[in-house]
């Protein structure tokens, strides 16, 4: 089964008997708490027939913490993130021999075989999923795919981290896009070579705050719109498509006035839509339409309240919303941070 670990000690070895994943899951299964984000990696060394230092690599082992090097990092965004961890298990564990191993990886991969794991978690209570794994073979290990495969990341943020022998992250980042097509995938992935598993938590708490907010902003972030020499304030959701648009900033759109009740136009990049669209507005609402691919601000209600295509919303303005009864049929709008 798939076993949900709230954060743990570095100090604890992962690795759990079977008595102590029933008492485990006993306890937390009194937990009032559920986080938003979970942590989800896969490991060679939990996942081994017999997990001793001699069936991995130095790249695939933190000594100190008795963790696998990719179990070390998740537990150290965990912690850092109060989020629950699940491991990737597979049915079949892999050799102990790390080059049997490599053989069992580079022949799944060409044979596109996917193992079988022990159980998949339920990651519907998540909105931000962290993904992580060592590379093999330049790529992202099957057993991995294995889990992809379930659906069950669809309309979710996945940032990827990973381990690595000092070759990078190669197409494994990449590839990700090819596995999820509706989920958000994160470009900023974080990579950490064996040689560097010491300075792993200094190295993830700055790559972090690229997307972890600061606790007084956690759930909302506030940007500027200046359009017609007026400035507007707004206050963007806590969503992948706001968090996709906050990132592209600054931008400008040039939008025109339509039907009494908004501005929109052409939005300059592309945002994956992957959460619910809705087909109603509230006044002051930012969205975004993935259908033609635009960017609006509803201002006000007219008699046609419902709309023809579902649009995405992003955030609110919190400012007078009279200002677009002055301004002209079409205007350049400049959101900024």
């Amino acid at each position: 089964m798939f076993i949900k670990l709230k954060v743990m000690d570095m100090n604890k070895q992962l690795c759990i008997s079977s008595a102590a994943v029933l008492s485990l899951t006993t306890l937390l299964m009194c937990s009032l708490v559920q986080a938003k984000t979970a942590v989800v990696y896969f490991s060679k060394f939990e996942n081994s027939v017999s997990p001793t230092v001699d069936s991995v690599t130095q790249a695939s082992y933190h000594p100190s913490s008795k963790l696998g090097s990719s179990a070390y990092v998740a537990n150290i965004i965990a912690k850092t993130n109060s989020s629950d961890v699940y491991p990737i298990r597979v049915k079949s564990p892999y050799p102990d021999s790390f080059e049997e191993t490599i053989e069992r990886n580079h022949s799944e991969q060409n044979r596109g075989t996917r193992p079988e794991l022990i159980s998949a978690p339920d990651l519907t209570p998540y909105d931000t999923i962290y993904l992580g794994f060592p590379v093999w073979n330049m790529r992202v290990p099957q057993a991995v795919v294995s889990f992809l495969a379930t659906g069950d990341l669809k309309g979710k943020r996945v940032i990827p981290f990973c381990t690595h022998d000092g070759y990078g992250c190669a197409s494994a980042f990449g590839s990700l896009n090819r596995f999820l097509p509706q989920s958000q995938v994160e470009k900023d992935g974080f990579q950490l070579s064996s040689a560097d598993l010491d300075s792993a938590p200094t190295r993830v708490s700055a790559w972090l705050k690229r997307f972890v907010p600061d606790a007084q902003a956690s759930s909302l972030r506030k940007i500027s719109c200046t359009v017609g020499g007026r400035k507007l304030t707004i206050e963007l959701n806590n969503t992948p498509e706001a968090m996709e648009f906050y990132r592209q900033l600054p931008l400008k759109a040039r939008m025109g006035e339509f039907g009494g009740r908004e501005f929109y136009g052409p939005m300059p990049g592309k945002i994956n839509a992957v959460s619910k669209g809705q087909y109603t507005f509230e006044d002051g609402t930012l969205t975004y339409c993935p259908t033609n691919d635009t960017v609006a601000i509803f201002y006000a209600q007219s008699t046609r309240p419902h709309l023809s295509m579902a649009v995405y919303p992003m955030g609110k303005v919190t400012s007078d919303l009279s200002v677009f009864n002055e301004l002209k049929s079409y205007e350049v709008f400049e959101f900024t941070k």
